[in-house]
Protein backbone atom coordinates (compact mmCIF):
# COMPACT_ATOMS: atom_id res chain seq x y z
CA UNK A 1 0.00 0.00 0.00
CA UNK A 2 0.82 3.66 0.07
CA UNK A 3 1.31 6.19 2.84
CA UNK A 4 0.51 9.90 2.66
CA UNK A 5 1.47 13.18 4.32
CA UNK A 6 -1.21 15.83 3.87
CA UNK A 7 0.36 19.31 3.92
CA UNK A 8 -2.24 21.99 3.21
CA UNK A 9 -5.03 23.10 0.92
CA UNK A 10 -3.71 25.03 -2.07
CA UNK A 11 -5.38 27.48 -4.43
CA UNK A 12 -4.46 28.96 -7.78
CA UNK A 13 -3.23 32.54 -8.19
CA UNK A 14 -1.74 34.73 -10.92
CA UNK A 15 1.62 36.47 -11.09
CA UNK A 16 2.69 39.46 -13.18
CA UNK A 17 5.63 41.83 -13.00
CA UNK A 18 5.39 44.94 -10.85
CA UNK A 19 4.77 47.90 -13.11
CA UNK A 20 2.69 45.84 -15.53
CA UNK A 21 1.09 48.31 -17.98
CA UNK A 22 -2.39 46.74 -17.75
CA UNK A 23 -2.64 44.96 -14.40
CA UNK A 24 -2.64 47.32 -11.44
CA UNK A 25 -4.24 46.22 -8.14
CA UNK A 26 -6.73 43.74 -9.52
CA UNK A 27 -6.98 41.48 -12.54
CA UNK A 28 -10.37 41.42 -14.27
CA UNK A 29 -11.52 38.38 -16.22
CA UNK A 30 -11.40 40.44 -19.41
CA UNK A 31 -7.78 41.49 -18.74
CA UNK A 32 -6.94 37.90 -17.87
CA UNK A 33 -8.31 36.68 -21.19
CA UNK A 34 -6.63 39.48 -23.21
CA UNK A 35 -3.13 39.38 -21.70
CA UNK A 36 -0.60 36.94 -23.08
CA UNK A 37 -0.06 33.92 -20.84
CA UNK A 38 3.07 32.08 -19.80
CA UNK A 39 2.40 28.37 -19.29
CA UNK A 40 4.57 25.95 -17.36
CA UNK A 41 4.06 22.62 -19.09
CA UNK A 42 5.86 19.54 -17.91
CA UNK A 43 4.94 17.19 -20.75
CA UNK A 44 4.07 17.42 -24.41
CA UNK A 45 0.31 17.81 -23.91
CA UNK A 46 -0.92 20.87 -25.84
CA UNK A 47 -4.60 20.28 -25.12
CA UNK A 48 -6.86 22.66 -23.22
CA UNK A 49 -6.16 23.07 -19.52
CA UNK A 50 -8.53 23.63 -16.61
CA UNK A 51 -8.04 27.39 -17.10
CA UNK A 52 -8.91 27.13 -20.81
CA UNK A 53 -12.04 25.10 -20.03
CA UNK A 54 -13.23 27.59 -17.38
CA UNK A 55 -12.65 30.56 -19.70
CA UNK A 56 -14.41 28.75 -22.56
CA UNK A 57 -17.46 28.22 -20.32
CA UNK A 58 -17.63 32.04 -20.01
CA UNK A 59 -17.27 32.53 -23.77
CA UNK A 60 -13.62 33.59 -23.45
CA UNK A 61 -10.24 32.20 -24.40
CA UNK A 62 -6.61 32.98 -23.61
CA UNK A 63 -3.45 33.35 -25.68
CA UNK A 64 -0.58 31.20 -24.49
CA UNK A 65 2.36 33.24 -25.80
CA UNK A 66 5.21 31.33 -24.17
CA UNK A 67 5.79 27.94 -22.58
CA UNK A 68 8.53 26.75 -20.29
CA UNK A 69 9.23 23.46 -18.56
CA UNK A 70 11.15 25.21 -15.81
CA UNK A 71 9.59 26.58 -12.66
CA UNK A 72 12.84 28.50 -12.11
CA UNK A 73 12.75 30.14 -15.55
CA UNK A 74 9.12 31.26 -15.20
CA UNK A 75 9.74 34.21 -12.83
CA UNK A 76 12.64 35.41 -15.00
CA UNK A 77 10.38 35.40 -18.05
CA UNK A 78 7.58 37.19 -16.15
CA UNK A 79 9.94 39.86 -14.82
CA UNK A 80 10.94 40.85 -18.38
CA UNK A 81 7.57 40.59 -20.15
CA UNK A 82 3.93 41.62 -19.80
CA UNK A 83 2.73 38.02 -19.52
CA UNK A 84 0.67 36.47 -16.73
CA UNK A 85 1.31 33.09 -15.10
CA UNK A 86 -1.34 31.02 -13.33
CA UNK A 87 -0.14 28.51 -10.76
CA UNK A 88 -0.18 27.38 -7.13
CA UNK A 89 -0.35 30.42 -4.83
CA UNK A 90 2.39 29.23 -2.43
CA UNK A 91 4.77 28.60 -5.33
CA UNK A 92 4.03 31.94 -6.98
CA UNK A 93 4.52 33.82 -3.70
CA UNK A 94 7.88 32.10 -3.24
CA UNK A 95 8.98 32.88 -6.80
CA UNK A 96 7.75 36.48 -6.54
CA UNK A 97 10.04 37.33 -3.61
CA UNK A 98 13.24 37.55 -5.62
CA UNK A 99 11.86 38.74 -8.94
CA UNK A 100 9.73 41.83 -8.25
CA UNK A 101 6.49 40.10 -9.15
CA UNK A 102 3.05 40.60 -7.67
CA UNK A 103 0.63 37.78 -6.93
CA UNK A 104 -3.08 38.33 -7.49
CA UNK A 105 -6.25 36.24 -7.22
CA UNK A 106 -7.32 34.40 -10.37
CA UNK A 107 -10.39 36.18 -11.77
CA UNK A 108 -12.11 32.89 -12.64
CA UNK A 109 -13.28 30.16 -10.30
CA UNK A 110 -10.72 27.36 -10.03
CA UNK A 111 -10.86 24.49 -7.55
CA UNK A 112 -8.71 24.29 -4.44
CA UNK A 113 -6.73 21.11 -3.94
CA UNK A 114 -4.64 19.28 -1.34
CA UNK A 115 -0.82 19.30 -1.45
CA UNK A 116 0.95 16.34 0.04
CA UNK A 117 3.43 13.53 -0.48
CA UNK A 118 2.78 9.90 -1.35
CA UNK A 119 5.19 6.96 -1.08
CA UNK A 120 5.10 3.19 -1.11
CA UNK A 121 5.06 1.49 2.29
CA UNK A 122 8.33 -0.36 1.51
CA UNK A 123 10.14 2.94 2.17
CA UNK A 124 8.45 3.51 5.54
CA UNK A 125 11.47 2.38 7.59
CA UNK A 126 14.27 3.60 5.32
CA UNK A 127 16.25 6.16 7.42
CA UNK A 128 17.00 8.53 4.54
CA UNK A 129 13.42 8.41 3.30
CA UNK A 130 12.11 8.98 6.82
CA UNK A 131 14.39 12.03 7.17
CA UNK A 132 13.07 13.51 3.90
CA UNK A 133 9.48 12.93 5.05
CA UNK A 134 10.22 14.63 8.38
CA UNK A 135 11.66 17.66 6.54
CA UNK A 136 8.62 17.81 4.26
CA UNK A 137 6.32 17.61 7.27
CA UNK A 138 8.11 20.54 8.93
CA UNK A 139 7.85 22.59 5.74
CA UNK A 140 4.17 21.67 5.41
CA UNK A 141 3.48 22.77 8.99
CA UNK A 142 5.05 26.13 8.22
CA UNK A 143 2.80 26.60 5.20
CA UNK A 144 -0.47 25.75 6.95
Amino acid sequence: GFEVIDFFEEEFACAVRRGHPVVKRKLSVEQYADIGHLLISIGEDRGPTLVDNRLHAQGLSRRVVARTRSFLAAPLILAETDLVLTGPRHLLEFLAKGHDLKVLPVPIELPRYREGALWHERFAHDPAHRWVREQLELIGQGLR
